[in-house]
């Protein structure tokens, strides 16, 4: 703290004038941090903001509300000379059917979830069997091809089925080259968390299957036909044929080019249309933890004035229900344990982020390392290592925030030399001396503890 006294003999009667302190630097910091252009580097030419507020003002044109179903509808915008060329890929979707039901079969523990993924899509409406008469409406028709996802730290569904837009048909044209490039309309994570280390309590929420619960309209739906086996993914019997199924997708799917945009778009159109109806009093929380500050389907509200937390998760809930969307649960300081706030650790009982490195070198399939993670006693026993395996290293940490960029220096280190030295193709393997300060990096890494920073830094 200090003062600025008027005048030296006046010191008795007046000995301040203005007053730094705590809140008045946290404000200051606040300031700072709120400001885009400071997060978000990328929004400070002026054309680039001009370029996406019309990419996304047309996004909300083709957005509509039905306030007496309480959904919203999005219609995509097409490339319309591309989308002439796309093909039906009626028969290719088929045979990429029937070997994707193989593949289930002979991974029989696949079989239970995917069927209940499967109904609890026809049953919810998400997905629709198609009669007779939608095939023979004006719109164009084209099949797609689907997969499953296997998330084993997923809380609510491990294995989920999910259409592939991307791959191509007999004319060589997949479904995604025909959508019009979305604007790329995300919230920049380093700010939300930067927020929230600037607030003195935060509720973090989950928006429970948030590209799901946007529809599309019939036109988009009949571009996006599946085949599905009848009764089910299950043992083949018999020496027949297996039987298929026209469905059709009813909600946005996650292989969408411009999902996301969407899905973020049709939540804030949600929002706007009704946050006049939030009490005043939390209205700004609420609506900033439902735009700025939620991050596709992860929301944070910030109640740093005195707002009541439990109002706040109410009309948080309120608001999404008016649209379609839902919110899966709520966490808060008071409750205690630990959770996951976007990309780290909240450890609530102590109120501080927590990371700890997880290194692993073994293929990915289906976005799954099919190795154990690399453990202290297992650095000697690694084969030599690459180009590429040292890249792999370097960029397998997750840390937009930069806590842990000390410890892992070193190893990028490392690898800007290899870069500098030149001539070094990503598979060759590296030097011996290479080799044995890799190693030396990847101890020091493994040995080091969990690392903690306290969540709340302005006070």
């Amino acid at each position: 703290t200090g003062c600025v006294a008027r005048k030296e003999d006046d010191c008795n009667e007046v000995n301040m004038k203005k007053m730094i302190g705590c809140e008045q630097i946290s404000a200051e910091v606040l300031k700072i941090i709120e400001d885009e252009k400071f997060t978000r580097g990328d929004l400070t030419s002026k054309l680039e903001v001009d370029r996406r507020k019309r990419a996304e003002e047309d996004i909300l044109e083709r957005i509509t509300l039905d306030e007496e179903a309480g959904t919203v509808t999005a219609s995509y915008e097409y490339l319309e000379p591309k989308l002439e060329n796309l093909g039906n890929n009626k028969y290719g979707a088929l045979k990429r059917a029937e070997k994707t039901l193989e593949q289930v079969r002979r991974k029989s523990y696949l079989m239970e979830p995917i069927n209940e993924y499967v109904e609890s899509q026809l049953e919810q409406g998400k997905w629709k069997e198609v009669s007779q008469e939608e095939m023979d409406n004006e719109f164009q028709k084209h099949f797609v091809v689907y997969t499953w996802v296997e998330s084993p730290t997923s809380t609510s569904t491990k294995v989920r089925v999910v259409t592939d837009t991307s791959a191509r048909t007999e004319t060589g044209v997949c479904l995604n080259d025909v959508i019009r490039d979305p604007p790329g309309r995300l919230q920049d994570m380093r700010g939300i968390l930067l927020r929230s280390r600037a607030s003195k309590d935060i509720v973090v929420f989950d928006i429970k299957q948030f590209y799901r619960s946007v529809k599309l309209s019939m036109k988009d739906s009949m571009l996006r036909l599946m085949w599905l086996p009848v009764g089910g993914f299950k043992k083949a019997e018999g020496e027949g044929k297996m039987e298929f199924k026209i469905v059709r997708e009813v909600c946005v799917p996650f292989g969408d080019k411009p999902a996301c945009d969407y899905a973020v778009l049709a939540k804030n159109k949600v929002v706007d249309r009704y946050q006049d109806d939030i009490p005043e009093e939390v209205r700004k929380v609420v609506t900033d933890s439902l735009i700025r500050d939620c991050y596709v389907d992860d929301g944070t509200a910030m109640p740093d004035g005195g707002e009541d937390v439990e109002m706040i998760k109410e009309h948080v809930g309120k608001t999404l229900n008016r649209g379609g969307f839902q919110v899966k649960e709520y966490f808060s300081l008071q409750d205690g344990g630990q959770g996951k706030l976007l990309g780290l650790t909240w450890d609530r009982d102590l109120d501080c982020y927590s990371m700890k490195y997880r290194l692993n070198l073994g293929a990915v399939e289906r976005g799954l390392r099919m190795e154990d993670d690399i453990r202290l006693e297992d650095i000697n026993r690694l084969e030599a290592f690459t180009r590429r395996n040292l890249l792999s290293l370097t960029c397998q940490f997750f840390d937009c925030m930069g806590f842990g960029t000390p410890l892992v220096m070193g190893l990028r280190i490392l690898y800007s030399q290899v870069c500098n030295k030149g001539g070094v193709e990503m598979k060759d393997v590296l030097e011996p001396d290479m080799q044995i300060k890799i190693r030396e990096a990847l101890i020091e890494l493994l040995q080091g503890p969990q690392l903690k920073f306290q969540r709340r830094i302005v006070f």
